[in-house]
């Protein structure tokens, strides 16, 4: 009767202990990296953003054919938890061929420096993610 009391105490501790091991989801490898996305809500522009291990970031984004071209690059900081991502651009150079155009979009990429942005995370394993930001959903894919 003595070993079944002691089994008794010992297999609820051990089937605890297991459920919590395999229960558990795994936690993704990280925002570390370069990553890439195609948003088609703006016509397909395409956006790269390399995360450093340092906290610092750099990125680029070219527009979809239905605007007028651009290219908008930068570096900032970034900081995350397991459910959001925050990044915080600290410059931002906007190359476009209609000067016009520039002129236009340049007080709101002036209003984006140094202003923290967030949105929630939902990880499809380590080398995908989608951030939602303002309404919008990008699905970005680790860079190999």
């Amino acid at each position: 009767m003595r070993f079944v009391s002691k089994v008794a105490l010992i297999l609820p501790c051990v089937l605890l202990a297991s459920m919590t091991l395999t229960g558990c989801q795994k936690k993704p490898a990280g925002f570390v990296g370069t990553w890439q996305t195609t948003t088609s809500a703006q016509g397909g522009s395409d956006s790269t953003m390399t995360f450093n291990a340092d906290q610092t970031m750099s990125f680029s984004a070219t527009n979809g054919p239905k605007q007028a071209p651009y290219k908008l690059t930068g570096f900032g900081t970034w900081k995350s938890t397991d459910k959001d991502l925050t990044v915080t651009p600290a410059t931002m150079q906007l190359d476009m061929q209609d000067a016009m155009a520039k002129m236009k979009m340049m007080p709101f990429i002036r209003q984006q420096i140094n202003v923290p942005q967030s949105g929630p995370v939902l990880w499809k394993g380590d080398d995908e993610f989608v951030c939602t930001k303002n309404g919008v959903a990008q699905d970005f894919k680790r860079v190999k």
